[in-house]
């Protein structure tokens, strides 16, 4: 299976991505983010959407009513489907590591859906979220579970009737504790969503029961919920 980076992946895939609905990974992860989510008060809040592709989730996001709502993304591609839906937003398009032009304190919440996979250092990552999160702020994001990935799952998109692997690196949930624990982001809740039945119809579809039965149980999608303590 060719291999793509995460920008060249997301570039050919802003074509069909808002119409890809019938993804196990994507009802999985839907389902553990929107019970992380359902825990925080965006309510007249400085809100970024880090890695937030074409905005397919925005309106969850925008009827807890933030007072402001940034989108950070490093497909140009992904940003325009974004802006064509909601013309105003205030998007950022990310050339490097640094979240500019976003000031040292100015958000209460950073929202993040499986994209810390995509990152090669992650402890710069999180630091660079930390800088931006003012003391008290908060931090919900998913990702691949890296226990998924260990025994052998790929992150895939498809274009054009061929299926790419998407270039990703795995973060132990050990190693993401010694991050947050060196940055002083306090770990509110910890939560995983496994492969179970209520995907099976999707499995179906793809004419991939085996690669079900094989899953069946085992977890597919992490997700934290973080404070910043200092």
């Amino acid at each position: 299976m060719p291999k793509l980076s995460s920008r060249d992946a997301y570039r050919l895939w802003s074509q069909t991505y808002d119409l890809e609905t019938d993804n196990v990974l994507v009802a999985v992860e839907g389902r553990l983010f929107a019970r992380l989510f359902s825990e925080a008060n965006l309510t007249d809040k400085v809100v970024v959407d880090i890695g937030c592709g074409t905005g397919r989730h925005w309106d969850s996001l925008l009827a807890r009513r933030p007072r402001g709502l940034h989108g950070v993304d490093n497909s140009p591609e992904m940003l325009a489907r974004l802006r064509a839906r909601y013309p105003d937003a205030m998007l950022h398009l990310r050339a490097g590591s640094t979240l500019d032009p976003l000031g040292t304190g100015d958000i209460d919440i950073i929202t993040s859906r499986l994209m810390i996979g995509y990152v090669p250092r992650v402890i710069e990552e999180f630091r660079e979220w930390t800088r931006v999160l003012r003391v008290g702020g908060e931090i919900i994001f998913t990702d691949f579970h890296p226990d998924a990935l260990v025994a052998g799952a790929k992150r895939t998109m498809t274009h054009a009737g061929r299926t790419f692997e998407i270039e990703n690196y795995i973060h132990p949930v050990s190693a993401l504790r010694a991050v947050f624990d060196a940055l002083h982001l306090q770990i509110l809740r910890l939560d995983e969503e496994a492969v179970d039945e209520s995907v099976r119809p999707i499995y179906e579809r793809h004419q991939a029961l085996d690669v079900y039965f094989e899953s069946l149980g085992k977890p597919l999608v992490l997700g934290m919920r973080l404070r910043k303590v200092l």
